[in-house]
């Protein structure tokens, strides 16, 4: 009982993964092939609140990171401030992101940190040549 539960388990993992880098791929691959569309990147830095810790404002940046997790394009759009009268509003997808903490102090002897997210994204866009 214990070994088919485990087999069972494990294939289901398996094709998770399988299944999610394949979707991901596709869409890539949607994106880059798509007729009377030009592909835009961009990077937009999100800033949390002003912590009195490093390890605090790591935290919150990795809870910004999460909140992106699962997000639409459409929700996407106003986060990372993506604007083009052409874009087609299903295509913001996220490529790359990462957390620093700035620290730095208004007044002697009062160290704070801020997260910053940067999130590396593309688009698509009607091309408007054709």
């Amino acid at each position: 009982m214990k070994k088919t539960l485990l087999t069972v388990t494990a294939l289901v993992l398996m094709s998770t993964q399988v299944m999610a880098s394949s979707t991901e791929s596709m869409d890539k691959t949607y994106m880059r092939s798509a007729a009377n569309y030009t592909v835009q990147t961009g990077t937009a830095t999100l800033l949390s609140d002003v912590m009195s810790t490093r390890s605090s404002a790591y935290q919150q940046g990795y809870d910004i990171l999460n909140n992106l997790h699962g997000k639409s394009s459409a929700e996407l759009r106003p986060i990372l401030n993506v604007s083009s009268r052409d874009l087609d509003v299903k295509s913001i997808m996220v490529e790359d992101k990462e957390v620093t903490v700035k620290e730095f102090a208004k007044q002697p002897n009062v160290i704070e940190y801020q997260a910053l997210v940067k999130v590396k994204y593309h688009y698509r866009i009607h091309d408007t040549n054709n």
